[in-house]
Parts: C-alpha cells; sequence; structure tokens
C-alpha cells in the first residue's frame, strides 16, 4: 500500500523504551514525502502519537496544510447557524457576549500560548478548541445543559466534516469539556491552556458592565 501511494496518513506511537531490536516498516525501498500534521501526548511517562499526512510531488507548507481546515469552521452551516442563534439571544446581554470576535480572540490567543511555551499542539488543535468553545451556549441556554459539555456531538459534528481526524476530535472535546474551571494539576494540557486563553480574551478592565459581572474577581482579567 505504501508502494503504491495508497495511504493518506500515518499514525506513530512511540513510547520511551529501548528495545535494541525490531522490524523494518518496509522490505523496499519507498518513495513519498510526508508532514507532520499533529503531535498528540498520551501521558505523563512520555508517549506520543505522531500524526503524518502525505504530500504530493510539489512541496507544501504546514501553515498551507493547516489552513485548509481550521478554516473550514468558519465556514460550516451549522456553525454559522449556531452563531446566527447566539447572536439573537444576546441581543439584550449587557455582559460579554458569545460571538466571532470572541471565538476568533480566544483561537489566536490559545495558539500564542502554544507556540510562546513550546507546547505540543498544532494549529488545527488550537483553531479548532478556540472557534468552538462557547458553541454549546446555545443549547445551555434552551435546556440548561452545562455548554461545555453540550457542545461534544455539535464539536464531532463539524470537525469530522473539515477532515479532522478522531484523534483530534477526541483532543478538542476533552478540552472544550475541561475549559470551564482551571486543574492545577493539568497544566500545560490544551485543556488548561484553552482555560487561560478563554479569560485573557475578556477586557474586563474596559467592560462597562464590569460592576455587575457575576464573575468572581480573581477570574476578571483586569490587566
Amino acid at each position: 500500500f505504501l508502494k503504491e501511494n495508497l495511504v493518506d496518513e500515518i499514525f506513530l506511537t512511540i513510547e520511551p523504551v529501548l528495545l535494541g531490536t525490531g522490524l523494518r516498516l518496509s522490505a523496499g525501498e519507498l518513495d513519498s514525502r510526508w508532514i507532520l500534521a499533529n503531535l498528540i501526548p498520551l501521558n505523563q511517562a512520555g508517549t506520543v502519537v505522531m500524526h503524518y499526512r502525505r504530500i504530493g510531488e510539489t512541496p507544501v507548507s504546514i501553515s498551507e496544510q493547516t489552513e485548509k481546515r481550521w478554516r473550514g469552521i468558519l465556514r460550516h452551516p451549522l456553525f454559522l447557524k449556531i452563531l446566527n442563534q447566539l447572536e439573537l439571544m444576546e441581543g439584550d446581554r449587557v455582559f460579554c457576549k458569545h460571538d466571532l470576535p470572541h471565538f476568533l480572540d480566544t483561537a489566536r490567543i490559545l495558539y500564542t500560548m502554544v507556540l510562546e511555551g513550546g507546547y505540543p499542539y498544532s494549529m488545527d488543535l488550537a483553531y479548532g478548541a478556540g472557534l468552538l468553545h462557547d458553541i454549546g451556549r446555545y443549547i445551555e441556554y434552551t435546556g440548561g445543559t452545562p455548554h461545555e459539555i453540550a457542545a461534544e456531538p455539535v464539536v464531532q459534528e463539524i470537525l469530522g466534516q473539515c477532515s479532522y481526524t478522531e484523534v483530534e476530535i477526541d483532543e478538542i472535546v476533552r478540552a472544550i469539556s475541561a475549559h470551564g474551571e482551571k486543574d492545577a494539576s493539568s497544566f500545560g494540557s490544551l485543556g488548561e491552556l484553552l482555560y487561560r486563553a478563554d479569560k485573557t480574551g475578556r477586557p474586563c478592565c474596559h467592560c462597562s458592565a464590569a460592576e455587575d459581572c457575576y464573575w468572581p474577581e480573581e477570574r476578571k482579567q483586569n490587566s
């Protein structure tokens, strides 16, 4: 299959164990080019999954590869429909709104944190989590289910149709479900970074409704 270029993706799980011997991936020569799409840590011991995508004869940059996927979220019909619903539901809201500017701010700040901290998360993961972290708000408003839980089927549908892999979707769903409260034990996880990016993107010190806001002072972004 590799020799005939019938494989488009490869997932390599790396364990921090040196065996000294093993089997070759192929008995013959292979001629194909691959690009690292994602690096996913699995545990504290150092086990990681390396996700590669095959590219053609023309070199393709990582940014060109990733933009094709996360930008699809912004054009997805369900994403646009929910944005419209949230705009109607929050039309009279004086506090922070859950709109496209907030989603984009969170995604950009999250990816900046990833780059500055050297965390092993791709642009697709960061932007996928940032753009969709509050997408379950409209369900919470109508049914009462917490938005970080209600988001799961919506996130799965949108990302699945934007060429995200099952591993990536699971990672983003876990991050969104955990972004409501900061957990010091998960420092550096995608969920913990999402929590910080979400709060950092709120200009509380310039908000006209700050005095009436129900957020405790320690959660407000006042600097």
